[in-house]
């Protein structure tokens, strides 16, 4: 049933909006605009070495050290620092496009931030798409929490409506069941009226009889 849908969706998401809105902040301080509006990659620490400009080679050598530890049937995991930002690598297979399995390296950080890369350049161009697509989520998260709550307050309108309903009815037929009660009530006393009229013209006729 889509309400029980959208339930589900509020309680397992309704928690999470605050924190990825605590991760856009912390990313739009780790990740300045240059004045072209591209995202910078200021710095990369590997195997605690802060790398500025030449970081590329170090990180390449980690990809194929966390590779050939891959192929020797290992489950190599290692951490880096992006501009002070915690990504944790691990490698792992992946099968491409064109149904070729090759060794991976995946990133993450907290729940806005993974991919799957294969080269150390792929991991800069990835993270800035990564980065930038995150500033929206909070606010597509804030719709659709929106929209779950609309259906969850229509249903409520519908499942009461039957129940407004009944009880308009009875309101009705309480009323209904008072008016007969006072109709009755007069029809008694003009009936009540009539014979006591009825009993005095039969004295007064007997009266005259007499």
């Amino acid at each position: 049933m889509e309400v029980e849908r959208a339930r589900r969706f509020i309680a397992q998401k309704t928690t999470l909006l605050p924190h990825l809105e605590a991760e856009v902040e912390v990313l739009r301080l780790r990740f300045p605009r240059t004045a072209e509006r591209s995202l910078r990659i200021e710095s990369i620490e590997v195997n605690g070495v802060v790398y500025q400009e030449d970081w590329h080679e170090p990180l390449k050598a980690l990809f194929e050290q966390m590779k050939g530890a891959l192929k020797r049937h290992l489950a190599p995991q290692e951490v880096i620092k992006v501009n002070g930002l915690l990504l944790t690598l691990t490698a792992d297979w992946y099968t491409n496009e064109l149904g070729k399995t090759i060794a991976a390296i995946q990133y993450r950080w907290g729940n806005l931030i993974q991919g799957s890369v294969t080269t150390a350049q792929g991991l800069a161009v990835s993270l800035r798409a990564q980065v930038q697509a995150a500033e929206g989520e909070p606010y597509y998260l804030h719709q659709e929490l929106e929209k779950a709550r609309t259906i969850e307050t229509e249903y409520g309108k519908k499942v009461n409506l039957p129940f407004r309903q009944e009880a308009d009815l009875e309101r009705i037929a309480q009323e209904i069941a008072e008016l007969q009660r006072q109709m009755e009530a007069e029809s008694q006393t003009e009936a009540n009226a009539s014979r006591q009229t009825s009993h005095a013209n039969d004295l007064t006729m007997n009266s005259i009889a007499a």
